[in-house]
């Protein structure tokens, strides 16, 4: 999170949150579209990491972007894809943290 300049923000979102963790790629998208979590960050990730993850999390009424609110699936100027998921209540206060 340091290295890509997002730990302001998750040091603050865990300020609040009950728990934080980390789990790979997919996965962590997988469980806010089942539920079971609220929110997953990927500060850097591949496209082929969430490119599936995207359409599942909407399909499931969630929400997806990069940390800018924009779509996950466009790269950066330097050619980096990130994405925030989240059941979708929680997305637009997420991302404040994050600006």
């Amino acid at each position: 999170m340091a290295k890509y300049g997002r730990a302001g923000g998750f040091e603050e979102i865990a300020k609040t949150a009950l728990a934080t963790r980390t789990w790979a790629d997919a996965y962590g998208h997988a469980l806010v579209a089942s539920g079971f979590i609220e929110a997953m960050t990927d500060p850097i990730v591949s496209r082929w990491d969430i490119s599936a993850m995207e359409l599942i999390v909407n399909e499931a009424g969630g929400a997806c972007s990069r940390f800018d609110d924009s779509d996950p699936l466009k790269p950066d100027n330097n050619g980096r894809y990130e994405m925030v998921s989240s059941n979708g209540l929680v997305h637009q206060e997420l991302l404040e943290y994050f600006r």
